[in-house]
């Protein structure tokens, strides 16, 4: 007989195992952890989402997956800067332990930054690749300006876009009475 385990075979004993060595869920790929706001982990996805506004199911993917890593990244960020807040001031009093910590955690970092970089740089791609589906909501676009009301004959003229009066002189149509900033009286 082998005495070897074979690990927990009822549904319950590997719920149970599967959260075995989950202290810091760096490693982890259950998306929000006990100690995790869900709503947080919403707002991201939601933030992802509506920066990008993916028009394809490729992109939807895309946005989804790179969402998932941003949240993972920000988890390993965090249990980083937890670990170095609990290391001693002087490094000379690091221990063993310190600096295996301190290394696994800043590789678990890098490992999520790396990720995220990928979805990134694979969703930019994507969206490089893909034209832009034309809205069918929108009107056309008018071939003439709008045209805008005149001014009052006392108002000074403004400048497009700005509240300050207009240093230039105003071409006028011909018949149209200029404005009284346009003669200064002497």
């Amino acid at each position: 007989m082998d005495s070897r385990s074979t690990g927990p075979r009822s549904l319950e004993g590997k719920a149970a195992s599967s959260m075995n060595r989950l202290v810091h869920g760096c490693r982890s790929q259950k998306l929000v952890l006990r100690h995790e706001d869900p709503a947080e982990f919403e707002a991201t996805m939601r933030g992802w989402f509506e920066h990008y506004a993916p028009q394809d199911e490729v992109a939807v993917a895309l946005v989804e997956e790179l969402a998932k890593a941003h949240w993972f990244l920000k988890r390993a960020q965090k249990r980083l800067a937890e670990v170095e807040w609990e290391l001693p001031m002087n490094a000379y009093h690091w221990t063993d332990t310190h600096q295996r910590l301190l290394g696994n955690f800043t590789r678990y970092k890098v490992s999520a930054e790396r990720s995220f970089q990928r979805y990134l740089r694979d969703l930019e791609a994507h969206l490089r690749r893909t034209p832009p589906k034309p809205e069918t909501t929108r009107s056309p676009a008018p071939t003439d300006p709008p045209q805008l009301p005149a001014p009052a004959e006392d108002a000074p003229e403004y400048l497009p876009g700005s509240n300050c009066p207009s240093p230039l002189p105003v071409e006028r149509p011909p018949g149209s009475a200029p404005c009284a900033s346009e003669n200064p009286s002497p």
